[in-house]
């Protein structure tokens, strides 16, 4: 299991969605961490952890497939906003 979950709104074919991901999230480097290399972020998560927001379920096979495939990079992006936030 993932240390981390939230929800994440997307547009599939028109259609307004929202999904549940489960997420490993880690920083590191700057002076914060005592560390002479520049700060990063990053997000871990794969096909698996893509949830369906209103039941506790994944999503479906050729669902997840597709969004996994298509929208991994938007996801990544928009976890990490909302830890930024």
């Amino acid at each position: 299991m993932r240390n981390y979950g939230t929800n994440v709104s997307m547009e599939l074919h028109g259609i307004d969605v929202e999904i549940t991901v489960h997420y490993d999230y880690a920083t590191g480097g700057s002076n914060f961490h005592g560390s002479d290399e520049p700060a990063w972020a990053e997000v871990d998560f794969d096909e698996s952890d893509l949830w369906h927001s209103k039941r506790t379920r994944q999503l479906m096979p050729t669902a997840r497939k597709r969004i996994y495939k298509n929208l991994q990079d938007y996801i990544a992006e928009c976890v990490l906003e909302q830890h930024d936030a």
